[in-house]
């Protein structure tokens, strides 16, 4: 256990099994493919909710891609990144459905 000052919790970071660049890859090959949508359909991709980290991480990927903006929507646990064709962030985006537990009735 690290006994450290409030301040500094951010500067100190663990990562088991390279989870985060791993997941950092994937969100930005998710990235792509809903770009690929997004520009192919002219509807609107709602990513499920997730935190910000990795809501950030998105944006930033989508930054570098011509053809697409990218929003954050929702409250809390329910916040979640919409892509939208540019120009074009008026569109409605239906919430991502959040996927069930298994265990829960």
């Amino acid at each position: 256990m690290l006994r450290l000052d409030q301040r500094e919790h951010e500067l100190v970071s663990f990562d088991a099994g390279n989870f985060k660049a791993l997941r950092a890859q994937e969100l930005r090959m998710a990235a792509e493919t809903a770009a690929e949508k997004v520009l192919r359909t002219g509807v609107p991709y709602a990513f499920p909710p997730m935190n910000s980290r990795e809501r950030r991480l998105l944006h930033l990927a989508f930054k570098t891609m011509d053809g697409v903006e990218t929003a954050s929507q929702g409250e809390g646990q329910d916040r979640f990144l919409a892509v939208y064709p540019a120009g074009k962030t008026d569109l409605p985006v239906a919430p991502p459905v959040k996927p069930r537990s298994f265990g829960r009735r």
